[in-house]
């Protein structure tokens, strides 16, 4: 839900609303015990300002900030919709959830479930 509003919000606004949105969701991510200790954020590799509010304004260490590619966090609706850098939120459930013989896959990785977008 969160990745969908931070998604819209700055489709619709552009980056005005950036910070508000990751704000929110960093918030969200905050308010977890689990996910504050275990939530990793990734963005684009072009967004220095997201970035920026992850490990400034919300709090988040940069090891545990991930720049991915188009492929992973650029959002496009169609080849004329709104288009544009995401940042999403992941949860690592441990190595115990990972499938046998992934367990010591490193994030971003999907070690066979061992992370898991929120």
């Amino acid at each position: 839900m969160y990745r969908k509003l931070m998604r819209n919000t700055t489709m619709a606004l552009g980056t005005l609303l950036l910070g508000s949105s990751l704000v929110m969701a960093g918030g969200l991510q905050g308010t977890v015990s689990a996910i504050d200790s275990k939530g990793m954020a990734t963005v684009h590799t072009s967004d220095d300002e997201a970035e920026a509010i992850w490990h400034e304004t919300i709090g988040m260490p940069m090891d545990r900030i991930q720049r991915l590619g188009d492929k992973e966090n650029f959002w496009e609706m169609g080849e004329t919709g709104p288009c544009g850098p995401c940042s999403e939120i992941h949860f690592d459930m441990g190595p115990e959830a990972s499938e046998k013989g992934h367990e010591h896959e490193l994030f971003p990785s999907d070690a066979g479930g061992r992370f898991v977008e929120i």
